[in-house]
């Protein structure tokens, strides 16, 4: 993305992503950390949930800051590990689509399943960003996801990966999808320097 375009979010993303923060955290922990992250003009109201490109990239990039800030990087990690577990099962439910795709993916094979639904979270990821800032690779025993641009770490100083909310929407996106649990973790983090947030998904299910 150039550096001279605004970095925009799907409103209906910003909004998933804040109802997320609420379940994950409670009411009491939800507002404290929009209130630490400078996000109070959602305390009131919520973004519109709709598909436009209109909600400031750092709005959503100050929500994982405010989280981080808060509890500190140790128990950041399991909380946004369980903030993308809600995220990516919610967006499931959320899109008619999956619906239709279920049974079709119950048909196929699980390698096959495996990348479809990859192949699928790539595409929301794009779509939800407004740019082809996310791609999906094949490698001999794994699959190469990259993020570019990565919202989820952008201003973060860890001092490992930081991105588990990426690992726990990715984990119950192919739960949902094949029915089966996926070694995923974070190889590369922006974070930490790295040109962009490479993730490693493993091909086949753990407890074969």
């Amino acid at each position: 993305m150039s550096e001279t375009q605004p970095r925009r979010v799907e409103n209906s993303i910003m909004r998933l992503a804040l109802t997320s923060t609420e379940l994950a955290l409670g009411k009491n922990g939800y507002y404290a950390v929009l209130h630490m992250a400078g996000l109070d003009v959602y305390v009131e109201t919520l973004p519109p949930d709709s598909h436009d490109l209109e909600t400031p990239g750092e709005h959503f990039a100050a929500l994982f800051n405010g989280m981080l800030t808060m509890y500190g990087e140790g128990p950041a990690r399991g909380l946004f590990r369980r903030w993308g577990t809600i995220f990516g099962t919610t967006a499931i439910k959320r899109r008619p689509s999956a619906a239709l795709l279920k049974p079709l993916l119950w048909v196929l094979p699980i390698q096959r399943r495996v990348r479809t639904v990859l192949d699928v979270v790539v595409d929301e990821a794009n779509q939800a960003r407004g740019a082809e800032l996310h791609t999906l690779q094949d490698a001999i025993d794994h699959y190469v996801i990259t993020f570019r641009d990565c919202l989820y770490c952008d201003g973060l100083h860890p001092a490992e990966p930081i991105c588990y909310a990426i690992v726990g929407t990715l984990e119950a996106a192919l739960k949902w999808g094949t029915g089966r649990d996926f070694a995923v973790r974070e190889v590369q983090c922006h974070a930490r320097g790295a040109d962009a947030c490479v993730f490693e998904v493993t091909k086949q299910p753990l407890h074969v």
